[in-house]
């Protein structure tokens, strides 16, 4: 089959078919190399997948970029003739945008040849894949490749062929084929292509080998350490990037993921996005998030928070709803069928919704339990089965995809048993009959269970619900911040200091609070409407109550609560407002009563300098000061998102206001530092 326009696709080095290139594009947008042949929670296979667009016109942009570029503002007029010329330029923009719309539509579905200039869209971040003309980071005689939010030359590729074989045919590429990607930007003169480094060591701080090299991260790593330096493999992190070389170029396979399918179609495709929503107890599933023992932990619950709005009819659900349709051939995508088997991964968390066969305390007989797994294993495996009488056209041979909203239940293989609700037994003896027969069952008294398939299989009926695109990408990449601010708290909470005395762990905190802070920054101007905005609703600069809600949601408030709590110390505080009224007094000094001298030193900084010299117990005390500053600086950039996060919503006021007895010495000193 030829390769088309319009099809999603990955890429994988031709000696390596379960490794591809992988991206996270939202708040990291390195292009690396990821392994696949040990799945678990923490990879993602949509961040490998692009799809194939033709080149874009941008005159009209390119003219936008040069106004908004401050480099140019003398040259642009103002007051009403320059509102006339950005009026217009709007028009242009907006019949820019729809001739290339139509020109995707048109060429969708038709082959790609060599030589043929595309764009590559990754699926995950709706960015395309763009050359830098900056420097890689790894091997800094080669060029950086990225995400790019709009087209533009930078983002326009051409595939060429690898063999004689492919070169002699009619030069259409076929699907698994193997080929060159070159950038259609010349750089001295030379053609220039995608390439892949060689494993490259970097070397961690002895403060980071706990924290990264543990569990499956440990595991991914030695798969592509060299076998002559596996030995010091506890003090290494290797990687491979993805830059653009002129010299070098890598053969790269063609995986296909599935074929273009027009949004009107009415059917599910496996990695959608969906809300399971129990039709009889008019519920969501969702994971829950835990905090225990410094360790983060789920469990399977019903939310009855999500509704259908009256002005929209649009379903509001609970981001941790939120489940990935995975084919049980992961690298495989394409209509979900009645007659193939898949499974639920959670997006927040990127667990597995299981079940497992287990045995009561003091019983013999089994039952299934439902869990969360981090790899894909048969306990994961389901299969979605019609319900009697609903939809039955939607279930007949002629049409045997899975379709939008249909009534379906949830069949689990291996145990032979439908995903259900049901009461525990405290719930069940305050029951009367006439609770159950006026059908007084609340969704907030149950929990998901599994009961054999064919008993009352009707009652177990969901309804699946596809997620819209705006909220799998707000959600999509708060998920890409969370780890950033745990990986902060995890490295205050678990690590002896004494940050005084060890510079060396002063600058790791140092470093690892930067990256939180530039976190929580973004944060505060996501949760305020001033970056990502992709709809003509969202105003800028205004709070938006459903960014509020999902950071809610996605455990935002706890972590943030925590890291106020673990980041500065009473003593630390302490120090703080002595070295504060310090700077007051020392800037009210009455210069009337010093001496000649030291006025004259006060004001000459060369005299400053021939002063005595601090000792260097003083000079410890100076850095620990500046530490500290930093630190409450950075408390104080939280406070502020976690104000944006409450403004104007009493849910989250009255949520976040029992979370302070976990900074509670930080209201004691709220006035004379924050």
């Amino acid at each position: 089959m030829p390769l088309t326009f319009g099809s999603i696709i990955s890429f994988s080095p031709t000696d390596s078919h379960d490794t591809f290139i992988h991206v996270d594009g939202f708040v990291k947008d390195k292009v690396l190399i990821k392994r696949f042949d040990h799945l678990n929670s923490k990879l993602n296979y949509s961040k490998c997948l692009f799809q194939i667009y033709p080149a874009f016109i941008n005159t009209y942009k390119k003219e936008a970029q040069t106004i908004k570029d401050p480099k140019n503002a003398y040259k642009i007029s103002y007051g009403q003739k320059r509102l006339n010329m950005i009026n217009n330029l709007q028009e242009k923009i907006v019949t820019e945008f729809n001739f290339n719309l139509e020109t995707f539509k048109k060429v969708t579905g038709q082959p790609i040849h060599f030589g043929q200039t595309i764009q590559l869209l990754h699926i995950a971040s709706n960015k395309f894949l763009s050359f830098r003309n900056v420097e890689a980071d790894i091997e800094r005689e080669n060029y950086k490749i990225g995400l790019d939010e709009f087209s533009s030359d930078m983002t326009i590729f051409k595939f060429l062929p690898c063999y004689k074989h492919q070169k002699e045919s009619e030069g259409v590429i076929y699907l698994d084929d193997s080929v060159y990607i070159a950038t259609t930007n010349t750089a001295l003169n030379k053609l220039s292509y995608i390439h892949l480094s060689n494993p490259t060591a970097i070397k961690l701080r002895k403060y980071e080998v706990s924290a990264k090299e543990d569990g499956v991260e440990k595991e991914e790593n030695e798969r592509l350490i060299p076998d002559s330096q596996r030995n010091e493999s506890n003090r290494l992190k290797y990687k491979i990037e993805v830059n653009v070389s002129l010299e070098s170029q890598t053969r790269l396979k063609i995986n296909h993921f599935t074929n273009y399918y027009s949004e009107t179609a009415n059917f599910l495709e496996c990695g959608d996005i969906i809300w399971l929503n129990h039709s009889e107890l008019d519920a969501t599933l969702v994971c829950v998030t835990e905090y225990k023992n410094k360790v983060f932990d789920y469990k399977v619950e019903f939310d009855i928070g999500s509704k259908i709005t009256d002005n929209l009819k649009q379903f509001l659900g609970n981001t941790n709803g939120m489940w990935i349709i995975e084919n049980s051939c992961y690298h495989k995508g394409g209509p979900i069928r009645w007659d193939q088997s898949y499974r639920f991964k959670h997006l927040s968390s990127g667990l597995y919704l299981s079940v497992q066969k287990t045995k009561k305390k003091g019983e013999n007989k089994n039952y299934s339990k439902i869990i969360l797994e981090k790899e894909p294993t048969s306990d994961n495996v389901f299969r979605f089965m019609p319900v009697a009488g609903a939809h039955i056209a939607e279930h007949s041979s002629h049409v045997p995809y899975v379709t939008k909203d249909a009534f379906v239940i949830v069949r689990h293989e291996k145990s032979d048993s439908v995903l259900q609700g049901t009461f525990d037994k405290a719930t069940l003896k305050k029951k009367t009959a006439g609770d159950f027969e006026e059908g007084r069952l609340f969704a907030n008294e149950t929990k998901p269970c599994m009961i054999k398939y064919g008993a009352s299989s009707e009652e177990a009926a969901f309804k699946l619900i596809k997620t819209n695109y705006s909220e799998v990408w707000e959600t999509s990449f708060l998920i890409s911040c969370f780890p950033l601010l745990t990986g902060f708290l995890e490295t205050i909470t678990n690590m002896n200091y004494k940050a005084s005395s060890d510079r060396a762990w002063t600058i790791h905190i140092l470093d690892k609070m930067k990256t939180a802070r530039n976190c929580v920054r973004e944060l505060d101007l996501f949760c305020k409407n001033e970056i990502f905005n992709n709809s003509l609703d969202q105003k800028y600069g205004e709070t938006n109550t459903f960014r509020q809600k999902r950071l809610k949601e996605q455990f935002f408030i706890d972590v943030l609560t925590m890291i106020l709590a673990e980041t500065v110390n009473n003593q630390e505080l302490k120090l703080y407002e002595q070295a504060q009224m310090k700077k007051k007094q020392d800037a009210n000094i009455d210069y009337e009563k010093l001496s000649e001298k030291d006025i004259t030193a006060s004001k000459n900084p060369s005299i400053i300098e021939l002063a005595e010299p601090k000792s260097e117990k003083e000079k410890m005390e100076d850095l620990y000061l500046k530490f500290i500053d930093k630190k409450v600086k950075f408390c104080q950039a939280v406070y502020s998102l976690l104000v944006s996060i409450c403004k104007g919503n009493y849910e989250n006021e009255l949520y976040t206001f029992q979370l302070i007895p976990k900074f509670l010495i930080h209201v004691f000193r709220a006035l004379t530092i924050y």
